[in-house]
C-alpha cells in the first residue's frame, strides 16, 4: 500500500466526525505489524500454544500479587478491569488498546521514534462501530470463548491514563490477529488502514504538541515529561 502524506490523512479524517457511528484508532510505528494482542505475541515469543485457560492463570497470579502490593483487594474488579490493569502494567493480555482520537493514535505510532530515529512510513488503523449495536455495559466479567471478540471500556481504579488517552479496548480470545479474524469471519468489524509517510515525523509530533497531545499529558508521569524534553531537543536539532 502506498503511503499517503500527513496532510492527506488530516483531510481524510473528516469522515470520522461526519457520522453517528463510533470510530476507534490504533497507531503502529511499523506498517508490517498486524493487529496482534500482546498475549498472542507472548505465546509466539516463548513458543507455547495460545491457551485462554493458561492466560486466566496468569491473570489470577497478577491480581493476587497486585492486591498484596496495593494492600487493596483487586479480586472484586470485573474481569475486563483486571485485564485492563494487567495490560497497563505490561502483563500480556488478549487486549488491544484503541483511542477515540486519530491524532492520539498517530502520537503512539511516532513516539517510539524519539528513541530510534526512523523516517519510514507508519500506520493508523481505524475501526468503525455501529453505536446502536454497542452494548450499554462495556464492562465484562467473564472470558467466553463462544464470544471471542468484544469491545470494552473498563475502568482502572488507579490510573488516569485511560481517560487522558480516550482509551478503549478490544478483546480477542483466539490465536489470530484482529485483521485476519475480521477477514475470516466477515463479522461486523469494519477496519480501515492508513499508511502515512514518516518523512516529516518530527514536524508531525511538533504539530501534535501544539494540540496538547504529548507524553507528559497522555502518560501523566515524570517519564512522560522527560520524553517531552527529549523530543523538544530533537526538534531543535533536526528542524
Amino acid at each position: 500500500m502506498t503511503a499517503i502524506k500527513w496532510s492527506t490523512f488530516k483531510e481524510l479524517s473528516a469522515e470520522f466526525w461526519d457520522t453517528e457511528d463510533i470510530w476507534l484508532f490504533r497507531g503502529h510505528s511499523d506498517p508490517r505489524w498486524k493487529l496482534d494482542t500482546s498475549y498472542k505475541r507472548y505465546c509466539n515469543s516463548i513458543e507455547i500454544g495460545f491457551d485462554i485457560n493458561r492466560y486466566i492463570e496468569l491473570l489470577h497470579s497478577f491480581i493476587d500479587n497486585a492486591s498484596d502490593f496495593f494492600e487493596h483487594d483487586l479480586h472484586q474488579l470485573t474481569t475486563s478491569a483486571k485485564m485492563a490493569l494487567a495490560q497497563h502494567h505490561g502483563v500480556p493480555t488478549p487486549f488491544l488498546d484503541w483511542t477515540e482520537s486519530p491524532y492520539i493514535a498517530v502520537f503512539f505510532a511516532l513516539w517510539p521514534r524519539i528513541g530510534q530515529l526512523n523516517t519510514g512510513p507508519f500506520t493508523v488503523w481505524a475501526m468503525r462501530i455501529n453505536q446502536a449495536k454497542l452494548k450499554a455495559d462495556l464492562e465484562h466479567d467473564n472470558l467466553d470463548p463462544s464470544e471471542p471478540f468484544r469491545i470494552m471500556r473498563p475502568k482502572i481504579f488507579e490510573s488516569r491514563r485511560l481517560a487522558r488517552q480516550l482509551g478503549w479496548f478490544t478483546s480477542l480470545l483466539v490465536d489470530e490477529s484482529l485483521d485476519d479474524y475480521a477477514r475470516r469471519t466477515k463479522e461486523q468489524i469494519r477496519l480501515q488502514r492508513y499508511d502515512i509517510s514518516g518523512d516529516a515525523w518530527v514536524m508531525i509530533l511538533r504539530e501534535l504538541q501544539l494540540m496538547g497531545i504529548r507524553a507528559g499529558n497522555l502518560f501523566d508521569s515524570l517519564d512522560g515529561v522527560a520524553a517531552d524534553v527529549k523530543l523538544k531537543n530533537i526538534i531543535a536539532n533536526l528542524t
